[in-house]
């Protein structure tokens, strides 16, 4: 699939699941929601698999690796956005989430030794510059016991996490695991997962007789983990985690747009101006061609000509 395409879904589904999450909330524990929505996804998966004959066979070094993706992307992020979404809207949780790209691009240099280069470091600046801008009223006007604190806290948290599972997955496609079969063993890790936590727990299993509820459930498992999952893992795949960080900038307009719709989200200049500076900064981030390169390029002869002679 083209990776146009892969991104217009991948933001357009993860831009929508944060509701998904919010409706789910009330109905039953969260962490039994995050265990329904995992066990689902990691079933059909390894249908798909069996019915597609996928070899699961993996070296046990890769056995480590998929481990920590299903930890890091299928399982522990969730509960602390899950969490974070008693206490903020969740066009907020996809802002905070944004920050994903910029992680990206500090993972790849820590495990991948890949150094920021100049339009990295401008773009973090005004991007991490624009989420400060825009949380400016919540952070100023909040106390150490406010609930907007614990839910951004969370968020953020969550975000961190799930950041690592991009340096994973990249990792995993250097040394060849297939796309498919790599996220459904990670996704059984990360069931066991949160199967142990709910257990350990000791949380009541309930099964809700909300049809919103089940819906829900369903749109967050096919869509929202699965092919989404799926749609990223190739992104990263084609483009590393750094290009692929960028769809995390894009979904939470669509998850504010959501949210002002039906959660009553009410704009203000600061928000606006603030997700402005988050998109510039990401857009220079992503650029191919460097700023400074494209700055010479764009200076007379007459100034070239100076230049080299200095």
């Amino acid at each position: 699939m083209n990776n146009i395409l892969l991104y217009v879904f991948t933001v357009l589904v993860w831009g929508t699941t944060w509701f998904a999450i919010k409706l789910q909330l009330g109905h039953a524990p969260y962490e039994i929601s995050i265990l329904y929505r995992a066990t689902l996804a990691t079933v059909i998966l390894l249908a798909w698999c069996k019915i597609n004959k996928f070899s699961l066979r993996f070296r046990l070094i890769d056995h480590v690796f998929l481990c920590g993706l299903g930890l890091s992307m299928c399982s522990l992020h969730y509960f602390f956005v899950y969490s974070a979404t008693d206490y903020i809207v969740s066009g907020i949780i996809a802002v905070v989430f944004s920050g994903t790209s910029f992680l990206s691009i500090l993972n790849n240099w820590v495990f991948f030794r890949t150094k920021p280069g100049f339009n990295v470091c401008l773009g973090a600046l005004i991007g991490v510059s624009g989420l400060c801008v825009f949380f400016w009223n919540e952070i100023s006007q909040a106390t150490m016991q406010d609930n907007t604190l614990k839910g951004l806290g969370l968020a953020a948290i969550g975000t961190v996490i799930f950041s690592l599972g991009g340096s994973i997955s990249k990792r995993n496609h250097n040394n060849g695991l297939d796309i498919i079969p790599s996220l459904a063993i990670a996704m059984v890790y990360g069931t066991i997962a949160i199967l142990i936590y709910t257990l350990a727990g000791s949380s009541q299993f309930v099964l809700p007789n909300s049809t919103i509820y089940w819906a829900s459930l369903l749109y967050l498992v096919i869509p929202g983990s699965i092919l989404a999952f799926m749609s990223y893992l190739k992104l990263i795949k084609n483009l590393g985690p750094e290009l692929a960080g960028y769809t995390t900038v894009l979904f939470p307009v669509v998850a504010l747009i959501v949210s002002s719709a039906l959660e009553g989200y009410e704009w203000s200049a600061t928000d606006l101006i603030g997700l402005v500076f988050v998109i510039v900064g990401n857009v220079i981030v992503m650029r191919k061609k460097s700023l400074r390169e494209m700055f010479i390029s764009t200076r007379s002869p007459i100034l070239e000509a100076e230049a080299g002679s200095k």
